[in-house]
């Protein structure tokens, strides 16, 4: 049991040497870093930067001979103790164009504890990426050339930039060959280069200039420079505002001069084409443009147009405009070949609406009417047409009207010979609100054929009230008679004396007339008791007769049949 824990406590021991042993040689051995730095950190092309290299002792042991090498590198420093930083500088170090981008490695070799030991350390020089700053810049002897002289051009080149440019070529529109040899020019630096062109036609300048930058192409190309011939140095342009008139009537010219040359054109003067000066000479600048404006009367049909003329350098400039057409209407249009008639719906609203205008356009002639145009004098244009042939156009409108309003309407038309037509319809006064009693405007055509149908209305109504006055007379006096006869046909009423009646015969009745409506007192039935009715005095009985119970008074009814039946 103790052999056990003896050999546990020597493996014990003998495992905090091997790690003491290990861990203070490791310390021993040390940490070193070695930092590089460079300025600047990036390069456009091939120069010098500063490199920093710094050494850091991360060790217990102090580093003895320390030494800095590498390639264009070379260093010393005193020993560095335990857990101190010492720097080397490197001024004026030379970073070559193939060195951009790579790394710069450095060795440092120093002494620890007695052993030889290198540690190492590196920095990148990066590409800076700054564009190229070229430019041009041209200029010519003459801006207006005869035929077969010659034109002088003269091109600056200038670098503005930080950058080195290389390869630099100009060239121009005018001709495809380069017009110089290759050339440098370092950052600062210009250069020219001189061109003559002999003057065969209008020419126009637009140069370029390439180079090379960092490894990269550019191109830079300028603005347009136009070299002319005198007769095409300036240019005109000349516009109407209107083309047809009546006479007296104005016209506004505008005439445009444009200077189209890289100069100055001086005592410029437009005229028309009589002659007449549009008023006073005057310098134009360099692509520069002048408007003029003037007032023209026709008296007859006129090609207008303008020409100017000027100065350059002593050459004479000058150009013409195209020509205007002027034409001159007739004054004298057929009579009465064109009409209108406008018809509102209404003329007088009782409260704010719509009216509608129907608007009749009439051509009288045989020729077509063009460039028909329908407008009222405030409300404008209506409609138009590209012609109207022979006969009428009906064209309606609506207009809300809010308050008493007068409408006048206008059409105006040509014939083919260019005569202007214009007709009027007169005011037409349209009135809202109450007016007390208002006579509605009848046209006059209906006017006529509605009297007609008033008159005939009137004699049917007065006919039927004849008719129905008839109609109703006779059913009065049919009904009239009807009561008498139901009057005749009446029994009185009974008599209070009992007295026997009289013997009466047909012989002895006294015929009453039809209206009469009783029957005379003094006549009583004989009760029919006391005597006996005789074959002579009474009528025969029907079976129907003989059967029927007589009601109550039937003796008085039998006595009237008897005195009625020789009336009937």
């Amino acid at each position: 049991m103790k052999k056990r824990r003896v050999i546990s406590l020597l493996i014990a021991a003998l495992l905090i040497v091997v790690f003491g042993a290990a861990t203070g040689g490791a310390k021993a051995a040390g940490v070193v870093r070695v930092t590089v730095t460079a300025t600047p950190s990036q390069l456009s092309e091939a120069g010098a930067v500063e490199l920093r290299i710094s050494i850091e002792n991360g060790t217990d042991s102090t580093m003895e001979h320390v030494s800095v090498f590498g390639k264009g590198v070379t260093g010393f420093t005193a020993p560095i103790a335990a857990g101190e930083t010492e720097n080397v500088y490197i001024k004026d170090y030379w970073v070559a164009e193939n060195m951009i981008g790579k790394p710069i490695t450095v060795t440092v070799s120093y002494t620890l504890n007695g052993k030889t030991q290198k540690s190492f350390g590196s920095v990148t020089v990066s590409r800076l990426e700054i564009a190229p700053d070229v430019a041009l810049e041209r200029t010519s002897d003459v801006s207006v050339q005869e035929i077969g002289k010659p034109v002088v051009f003269t091109y600056t080149v200038y670098n503005k930039g930080v950058n080195r440019v290389a390869d630099v070529i100009v060239r121009d529109t005018f001709t495809d060959e380069a017009l110089n040899a290759p050339f440098s020019l370092s950052p600062g630096d210009r250069r020219q280069v001189q061109h003559t062109f002999t003057m065969r036609q209008d020419m126009a300048s637009r140069p370029s200039v390439s180079f090379v930058s960092n490894g990269k192409k550019y191109v830079n190309t300028i603005d347009v420079l136009y070299v002319t011939t005198p007769e095409a140095s300036l240019a005109v342009e000349v516009s109407a505002s209107k083309t047809e008139v009546k006479p007296d009537e104005e016209i506004t010219v505008t005439c445009k001069v444009t200077n189209k040359i890289g100069q100055t054109i001086r005592d410029v003067s437009v005229a028309d084409e009589t002659g007449q000066s549009l008023g006073d000479s005057f310098d134009l600048g360099a692509m520069q443009t002048k408007t003029i404006t003037k007032s023209v009367k026709l008296t007859a049909d006129r090609a207008f147009a303008v020409s100017a003329i000027g100065y350059v350098d002593g050459s004479k400039v000058e150009a013409s405009s195209g020509t205007v057409d002027m034409r001159l209407l007739k004054t004298e249009p057929q009579p009465d070949m064109l009409k209108m008639k406008a018809e509102p719906s209404l003329t007088q609203l009782e409260e704010a609406g719509t009216v509608t205008f129907s608007i009749t356009v009439s051509n009288l002639m045989e020729d077509t009417l063009t460039d028909v145009v329908i407008s009222e004098k405030t409300l404008g244009e209506i409609a138009t047409f590209d012609s109207l042939v022979t006969g009428d156009k009906l064209v309606t409108k609506d207009y809300e009207v809010t308050a008493d309003q007068v409408f006048a309407f206008t059409v105006t038309a040509l014939d083919s010979s260019g005569n202007r037509y214009e007709v009027d319809s007169g005011d037409i006064e349209i009135l809202v609100g109450p007016r007390g009693s208002v006579t509605p405007t009848i046209p006059a055509d209906a006017a006529a054929a509605g009297g007609l149908g008033t008159f005939l209305t009137i004699v049917l109504i007065i006919v039927g009230l004849i008719v129905v006055a008839g109609a109703v007379l006779i059913v009065l006096l049919v009904q009239e008679r009807k009561a008498k006869k139901l009057a005749a046909a009446a029994p009185p009423p009974a008599p209070e004396s009992t007295a026997p009646l009289p013997d009466v015969t047909p012989e002895t009745v006294v015929e009453e007339d039809e209206d009469a409506s009783f029957i005379p007192p003094e006549i009583e039935e004989a009760p029919p008791e006391e005597e006996a009715p005789t074959e002579e005095e009474t009528p025969s009985e029907s079976p129907q007769d003989a059967e029927t119970e007589p009601e109550p008074g039937g003796e008085e009814k039998k006595g009237i049949d008897d005195i009625e039946n020789p009336v009937d």
